[in-house]
């Protein structure tokens, strides 16, 4: 448990780092796509340990929270690759950037109808009698 609240701040302590370094513009575009690339990480990191079906639904059900966390991270797709195509300085990721160029429309679309098709199916399965809502929540208010 001790590795991974160190593991935790570490990763905090290198976005901030990173963050400042950005703001002052000494970042090259390599180095800004892996913060953003953490960052998003971390954010996804953070729903799924705080969980949606706690704050939905008044109780933590993993395979809700993975398929959420999912569809999220699917959704999030189109902006990594808006952001891969549109920075500028690419020395490591050119190869990457190349690729992306070439398969932009068809990973978006899929990615776009994968997620959407992924909240529908949990929508399915939060409104199935067997999984009850509790009052203190925010579907029970």
């Amino acid at each position: 448990m001790k590795l991974k609240r160190v593991i935790e701040n570490f990763f905090l302590f290198a976005l901030i780092l990173l963050n400042i370094l950005d703001f002052l513009e000494i970042l090259e575009g390599d180095f800004d796509i892996v913060k953003k690339l953490v960052s998003w990480s971390l954010m996804i990191y953070l729903l799924y340990h705080f969980g949606f079906t706690r704050i939905l639904v008044g109780y933590k059900k993993k395979i809700i929270d993975s398929l959420l966390v999912i569809a999220y991270s699917l959704f999030v797709v189109k902006d990594l690759i808006f952001i891969f195509l549109h920075t500028e300085g690419l020395t490591y990721f050119e190869a990457v950037s190349t690729s992306l160029r070439i398969f932009q429309d068809s990973i978006t679309y899929w990615s776009f109808n994968t997620a959407a098709l992924l909240l529908i199916f949990v929508a399915f399965i939060i409104s199935r009698n067997e999984f009850l809502v509790e009052e203190k929540n925010l579907l029970g208010r």
